[in-house]
């Protein structure tokens, strides 16, 4: 009796550790995919805010010309036109650029779905050992 009582033991220990490394291994896998999601929205993220960059320059560039020049048959010194687009455009780049702090900001490294299941789990084992 003493000896099958003993294998039952054992045999739900194994069992208990089979689950437990399971389950840890689930967690492992599910914190791996979501960092590795939220590792692609950031690369897309950063490729959009190049692109943009690049094109912006081009755009920019030419746009200031005409702007000044613009300006200049308005009646503008040069110098005053120039600084007059200097200024509006410095005033769209911080703009922009608090713009794209914010967007990067919302990124979360921390798997936060992993946390969550995690303390599930933690619980569900409380639960399960406390009964």
């Amino acid at each position: 009796m003493r000896d099958q009582q003993t294998r039952s033991t054992a045999a739900l220990l194994t069992d208990t550790l089979t689950s437990v490394s399971s389950l840890v291994r689930g967690e492992v896998d599910l914190a791996r995919a979501e960092m590795a999601q939220t590792l692609r929205r950031a690369v897309a993220a950063l490729v959009m805010a190049l692109l943009a960059a690049v094109l912006a320059l081009v755009v920019l560039h030419l746009l200031a010309g005409a702007a000044v020049t613009a300006l200049v048959a308005a009646g503008l010194s040069p110098l005053a036109a120039t600084l007059a687009v200097a200024g509006g455009l410095a005033l769209l780049a911080l703009i922009f650029g608090l713009t794209a702090r914010h967007r990067f900001s919302t990124l979360s490294i921390a798997p936060r779905r992993v946390a969550r299941s995690l303390a599930q789990d933690a619980e569900a084992l409380k639960e399960a050992y406390n009964d």
